[in-house]
């Protein structure tokens, strides 16, 4: 990559076009969870996404920029930058109440529909690469601890951390982006696109 991001061996499978099921997949069961996990070469077709490592580091960015001093912000301003680095903000507004209300309540199978999959979820001191949604509700309580669903339960609109990767909830436990619907990005939906217990 000529951008001066290092993508090694730490990165993941890249996302390309949509998903049609046409694609060589390699499954693995990982024997401790019971998950089904799968390994594949794909381009990220996300808005914005620039491969795994570089995400990471946003992330972990992200992570330290948020232990500082929080600056308020109100509902309209956290609106206003949606829209300006992800777009689709009351598409947002919406995925953000059904995922709060999912976490607060325990609705596996919303949260689960909520998410683009593969989702990469770390839990338990490991990470899993969720296949698709079932893989999400048959394993729930144990890849979404509770301190993970109390925060986002409790999560405030205006104290959400908004940069070009997504939208972060808490320190960074969960991030939802705004994902591609299909090559062009004609059309696109909010998704949870990882966790991080």
């Amino acid at each position: 990559m000529g951008n001066g991001w290092a993508c090694g061996a730490i990165s993941a499978p890249r996302r390309s076009g949509p998903r049609n099921g046409s694609r060589n997949r390699r499954r693995a069961v990982n024997a401790s969870a019971g998950l089904r996990i799968t390994t594949r070469s794909r381009r990220s077709h996300r808005k914005g996404s620039c491969g795994m490592t570089k995400r990471v580091w946003f992330l972990c960015l992200a992570a330290v920029l948020m232990t500082g001093p929080a600056l308020a912000q109100s509902h309209e301003e956290v609106s206003a930058r949606i829209e300006a680095l992800q777009g689709d903000a009351a598409g947002f507004a919406e995925a953000f109440d059904l995922l709060t209300e999912a976490m607060r309540f325990g609705d596996p199978v919303t949260v689960a529909q909520l998410a683009d999959y593969p989702l990469t979820v770390r839990a338990n001191g490991e990470e899993y690469e969720l296949i698709e949604a079932r893989d999400l509700v048959d394993n729930y309580d144990r890849l979404v601890m509770a301190e993970t669903q109390a925060m986002v339960a409790d999560q405030s609109f205006e104290d959400l951390f908004v940069n070009a990767e997504g939208v972060m909830f808490g320190n960074g436990e969960v991030w939802m982006a705004s994902v591609c619907d299909d090559n062009a990005c004609s059309r696109t939906h909010w998704a949870i696109i990882t966790i991080n217990n």
